[in-house]
């Protein structure tokens, strides 16, 4: 089967939010594919307006640390899309930790930290670029972590699934490879958290859209319309 990937143009804005100037990530998603197998096409345009291109496509939306600084504008356009899965990354807050500065200050040396780990000391423009963009995070708000996302899903209209097991043990082999202090845990309702020295980082999820009419209800809040099934 073959694999489209849509790249959004247009950058969020944030930490991590564009390419560096001159970046092409086209051939290395090409030469992994390769190495697995995969039949892929990679496009670049806008998400809002994207269609599903007949009955036989399965539409995937994949929102790494974008949909927080996006809004709720974003996530109801994804919404509307009505696509097979979403896939929700954020950064975690921990349990009873605030949205301060002192607690940006605190995530970002431990994203160097972590950082510092991954490329084994060497200094190279590579960690130079992902120690600036990791900066940034003081300039943000937050956007609470996973229970807070957890709400926000749930009201525009979505509920959670679980990781399959392959999925998960394929995401412990590949952190097995990288720095021991890193770990993986699952949450409640299936969510995965990404730790560093026993601390969250961030938490990635899994959303399917409801298709049944209590979710007008659910969903009246944000403004959202649904065709029901």
């Amino acid at each position: 089967s073959m694999v489209k990937l849509t790249v959004v143009d247009a950058g969020s804005g944030g930490p991590f939010g564009s390419a560096p100037e001159g970046y092409d990530f086209g051939p290395q998603l090409m030469r992994y594919a390769k190495s697995i197998d995969v039949d892929l096409i990679v496009e670049r345009g806008e998400m809002i307006g994207r269609r599903r291109g007949g009955d036989e496509e399965r539409v995937v939306v994949c929102a790494q640390f974008r949909a927080g600084r996006a809004g709720v504008g974003f996530l109801r356009a994804v919404r509307e899309m009505e696509p097979d899965l979403v896939v929700l990354s954020e950064d975690e807050e921990g349990e009873g930790e605030g949205l301060g500065f002192g607690r940006r200050v605190e995530m970002m040396w431990r994203f160097l930290e972590s950082t510092g780990a991954a490329f084994k000391g060497r200094e190279c423009e590579e960690r130079r670029i992902v120690e600036r963009e990791a900066a940034r995070v003081l300039e943000e708000g937050r956007e609470g972590g996973r229970e807070r996302w957890k709400e926000k899903m749930e009201g525009l209209g979505f509920r959670e699934e679980e990781f399959t097991e392959e999925v998960l043990d394929a995401g412990r082999v590949l952190l097995r490879k990288y720095d021991g202090n890193w770990e993986m845990t699952c949450g409640r309702g299936g969510g995965v958290g990404l730790w560093w020295k026993g601390q969250a980082v961030s938490f990635c999820s899994l959303w399917k859209p409801v298709r049944h009419k209590a979710t007008t209800a659910a969903a009246a809040g944000y403004g959202i319309s649904f065709r029901h099934y």
